[in-house]
């Protein structure tokens, strides 16, 4: 009896400790995708600035965003897909700037 306790609260503990490494490993990851978004932003803002005296206007098309339909994910993955859709709508707009670049 004590024995089969003893391994249920060994189990518990290992459970617990294994849970707690997700939920650091999840924030950490998180974390990266915020700063890539961020740096991301900050390129395309400094790309348009520098590139706005020698680009043609931008056409409705270009003006569209990506579409995020909603789906039931997780938080963590909600969340994920959020900020690789910021990080892609940032590079298409680099890319668009670069395209209407009149040299």
């Amino acid at each position: 009896m004590y024995q089969e306790k003893h391994m249920a609260e060994k189990l518990q503990a290992q459970a617990a400790c294994k849970q707690e490494v997700q939920e650091a490993v999840a924030s950490e990851v998180l974390s990266l995708g915020r700063e890539i978004v961020d740096r991301a932003s900050a390129l395309r803002s400094h790309v348009e600035k520098k590139l706005e005296p020698i680009s043609l206007p931008e056409t409705e098309k270009e003006k569209c965003g990506n579409s995020t339909a909603d789906r039931n994910y997780p938080p963590l993955f909600s969340e994920l897909r959020s900020i690789f859709y910021e990080i892609m709508d940032s590079l298409n707009a680099i890319n668009n700037n670069i395209n209407r670049t009149a040299l």
